[in-house]
């Protein structure tokens, strides 16, 4: 699993997304006029591709879909339902898909999400708030929850994301390395160590990593989608002109770049055949994919074996508030 986890984005009722909706009917010719009825699945199965794709065209912005949660599954409680509850709930009853699975995170993996503006705290946490909001229980535990968030995750730039990149701020705001280490925790790691803790608990194999590898814009460090090229050895030289424009560029792939590619493919290519990433086939590896508890660290030259506790504290109590989050 590459791209989140079940609980990556709050889950909401329909009706908090119903104004994005009725938005999406607006812009499909044949059906505005009746966007705002409750009853538009008739006339969109009768509109043309056509109309279907233009009216998605116009409805959907790189804003609004991270922000009004744009196409998410929704929270459904009635009887036979695909989404009853949260994932965190469903998780602690063993009411998950007990397959084996690889599910891992990049080491940045909020920066691309973040703010290159100057965020105050009031700032930061309003923007937290509104992804969530509003939901059913109590907004003032909500507020309160992120407040303390807030607390966990300082306006420090020593420890914030991209990670280890000391104090350097690369021309930006301080906040926009403390926001990106708290997206990234909260929608990536954060949802990534609760499914894969539930699986162990429930002995379902899985095996996870964290991608290291360095890219080549330092102020977005490894960031979202940076593995996807390395998994499918699509590394430059090989294909560095016809990625999609969301992915980011790599530059000149080095031998370490190759090689880690090819480790990673190898990964994937044993587990979809065996369910298994450790089947001895292929290249020669520094050592197996460990089951988890444990992570692989997945950078060029030095995959290794890392406990999965970093930021410990704080990933505690994003899974202790998952309820609170919607998670």
């Amino acid at each position: 699993m590459e791209s989140g986890s079940s609980n990556s984005l709050p889950a909401l009722r329909a009706s908090r997304n119903e104004p994005v909706w009725q938005n999406f009917v607006g812009n499909v010719a044949s059906c505005a006029s009746i966007a705002t009825t409750g009853h538009t699945f008739p006339c969109l199965r009768n509109a043309t591709t056509e109309e279907i794709t233009a009216g998605l065209l116009l409805s959907l912005t790189p804003d609004n879909a991270v922000s009004n949660l744009v196409w998410t599954p929704v929270l459904d409680t009635n009887p036979g339902s695909l989404y009853p509850d949260l994932s965190s709930r469903l998780y602690s009853k063993g009411r998950f898909a007990r397959i084996p699975f690889i599910a891992g995170t990049n080491l940045d993996e909020g920066t691309s999400l973040s703010s290159r503006q100057p965020l105050s705290d009031q700032a930061l946490k309003d923007g937290l708030v509104a992804v969530i909001s509003p939901r059913s229980g109590s907004e003032d535990a909500l507020g309160a929850a992120f407040d303390r968030v807030l607390m966990l995750y300082p306006e420090d730039p020593s420890i914030g994301s991209p990670y280890g990149t000391g104090d350097e701020l690369f021309g930006l705001p301080a906040s926009y390395k403390r926001q990106a280490s708290i997206i990234g925790d909260l929608v990536f790691d954060a949802p990534r160590r609760m499914l894969s803790e539930a699986a162990s608990k429930a002995r379902v194999k899985s095996f996870g990593y964290l991608f290291t590898h360095p890219q080549p814009d330092r102020s977005f460090g490894v960031a979202h989608g940076s593995e996807i090229q390395f998994v499918f050895g699509q590394v430059p030289p090989t294909g560095p002109d016809n990625l999609p424009p969301f992915l980011p560029q790599y530059g000149s792939a080095d031998e370490a770049g190759r090689n880690i590619s090819t480790i990673m493919m190898d990964y994937w290519i044993s587990f979809a055949v065996t369910l298994s990433p450790n089947d001895d086939k292929g290249v020669q590896r520094q050592s197996a994919l460990a089951s988890y508890t444990p992570a692989k660290k997945m950078r060029g030259g030095n995959t290794t074996v890392i406990p999965d506790d970093y930021r410990k504290d704080q990933i505690a109590f994003l899974h202790k508030n998952a309820a609170v989050l919607q998670h």
